[in-house]
């Protein structure tokens, strides 16, 4: 399965369905923050973001990289999907979030700082609730993306 967004196509072999979100999936309905898909597997969901500094957003990721804005936004759209995704006829399944950067120039350790902070405003588990939110949180860029899922898993266009 392959999904497209900008100039990045991403392929999910193994999945067995998708859904593109982001602003389309409730424009003029609400004002929930999405992410970019959500992908299912066998065992799981994959809630993907991707981050393109030279999107047609057109706002200066670099200097959101860097603030506390962009992860309240990441947070923001995590629970926001979650929220929309729990209303879905879907099976009950562990969530991992995954967010795919490509920002020039931004180094290993303020994404590192990113993902851990990302971690804690989520939050992914809660000593009351009965499951974690999220099984797996990850902040990558495309050389990491690649790694984890294969070399296959990312195209730029």
């Amino acid at each position: 399965m392959t999904l497209t967004k900008d100039r990045y196509e991403l392929n999910f072999d193994a999945a067995i369905d998708a859904t593109v979100l982001g602003a389309e999936a409730t424009k003029d309905h609400s004002d929930l923050l999405l992410v970019d898909f959500v992908v299912e597997y066998d065992d799981r969901y994959l809630f993907v973001e991707i981050l393109d500094s030279f999107g047609p957003d057109g706002f200066d990721l670099p200097g959101r990289f860097r603030s506390d804005i962009l992860c309240d936004l990441l947070a923001r759209m995590y629970r926001d999907s979650m929220f929309f995704h729990s209303f879905g006829d879907r099976q009950p399944k562990h969530v991992e979030y995954a967010v795919l950067y490509t920002i020039p120039g931004v180094d290993g350790i303020l994404v590192s700082v990113l993902q851990d902070e990302l971690k804690r405003r989520i939050p992914l588990s809660h000593p009351v609730w009965n499951a974690d939110s999220a099984a797996e949180c990850s902040v990558m860029n495309p050389e990491q993306w690649r790694k984890r899922y294969g070399n296959d898993a990312l195209k730029e266009n």
